[in-house]
This record gives structure tokens, C-alpha cells and sequence, in this order.
């Protein structure tokens, strides 16, 4: 993505972390909103990015990598964006709209050289954030990431002091000899095998 011009679309919390997500990975950005809320600007302030406050146009769709647009409560702008970005032969990933999506979207946790991606393939993108901050929420306290720090020095350090594979790899497994991971989780009480919608 370094370099590659790409736009984010929104002002909601979808909008802000993707356009957080795509600077960390070195994109060129830019973030169209008519408005921006102080808490939005807090987020970004400290990032590399172009800001125009007005609204999205159809014209604005030229030669961009990838478009993401959070727009769940206008399926009729997502369908416009969608055709133009066809025509345009650029990347759209529609927020919560998976059949105007020709990237899927991912939620990902990070906690130093832990990453983790989590997808349910556009069927439930509120479930993949609930899973993301449940991995936040669980591992806030853990310091797992001083722990893959050591790790890669003791792995740098057998790679010079043991020739050995088979020994160099016996001391690397006895090192996270005792590390376990576990998750829980908990479904809804009104979910039955069925879900049906709420009139």
C-alpha cells in the first residue's frame, strides 16, 4: 500500500480507524467529510493525510487504488459508487454493504509483533469488532508483546551460537514451553440456532 492513493469516505469510527490503518501501512491518503467531530480529529491529528470537508462526489472517483466509503445508511450512494469505481477500475470496500465490496474487509487486532486479522467475510462485520476488542479487552494487561520482543532476540541468538537445527530448535520450543491462549465466547440468549428479525 506505501505510496498507493486511497480514500476513505465517513466520519464515523469505521472511517477514522480505516484511515488510521491505511497511513500506518503508508498509503497516501486522502479523508472526505463534510464534518469531523473533535474526537475524530484527536484520532488523526498525528497522521500523514489530505482532509477535505465537503461531500463525496461520483467525480471524485479517478484513479485511486481503493475507495473506502462508509456509507451503511444509504445503500443508493454505495450502488452509485460501486458502478463509477467499476467503470473506473478502482477498489471499493462499501462498509457493512459486502455485495458493493470487491475487497473484504478485515478487523485486526495488533499488540507489537502480534497481529491478528479477523474476518467473517462480510456476513457479520460487527462480530469480527466484538472479536477484535474482546482480543484488546483480554490482552490489555498481558505483556505479550515484551514476550515476542524476547523471543526474537533468543531466536536472532541461537541462530549464532547454536549450529544445530534440531538443538537450536529444542531450545527455542523450551522457551514458550508453558505459553497457552484461551478464548471464551459467549452467543446471544436469544439466539436458538435461528435468528429471526425484529418487527
Amino acid at each position: 500500500m506505501a505510496g498507493r492513493d486511497c480514500w476513505v469516505v465517513g466520519s464515523d469510527r469505521d472511517a477514522i480507524e480505516k484511515t488510521e490503518r491505511l497511513c500506518e501501512a503508508g498509503a497516501s491518503v486522502t479523508l472526505v467529510s463534510p464534518s469531523l467531530s473533535i474526537e475524530a480529529l484527536s484520532h488523526i491529528k498525528t497522521l500523514q493525510l489530505k482532509i477535505l470537508k465537503r461531500d463525496f462526489e461520483l467525480s471524485d472517483i479517478d484513479d485511486q487504488l481503493l475507495i473506502i466509503l462508509s456509507a451503511k445508511d444509504d445503500p443508493k450512494l454505495c450502488e452509485a459508487v460501486y458502478n463509477t469505481c467499476r467503470q473506473k477500475r478502482v477498489l471499493l470496500c462499501a462498509i457493512d454493504q459486502p455485495k458493493y465490496c470487491d475487497v473484504i474487509n478485515v478487523s485486526v487486532f495488533k499488540k507489537g509483533h502480534l497481529a491478528v486479522m479477523i474476518s467473517t467475510e462480510g456476513a457479520a462485520p460487527g462480530v469480527s469488532r466484538k472479536i477484535r476488542l474482546g482480543f484488546e479487552e483480554s490482552l490489555k494487561s498481558t505483556p505479550i508483546d515484551h514476550f515476542l520482543d524476547d523471543l526474537a532476540q533468543l531466536r536472532q541468538e541461537l541462530e549464532k551460537s547454536e549450529k544445530n537445527p534440531e538443538e537450536r530448535r529444542k531450545k527455542y520450543l523450551a522457551a514458550i514451553e508453558g505459553f497457552q491462549f484461551k478464548a471464551e465466547v459467549e452467543l446471544p440468549n436469544s439466539w436458538s440456532g435461528k435468528l429471526e428479525a425484529k418487527k
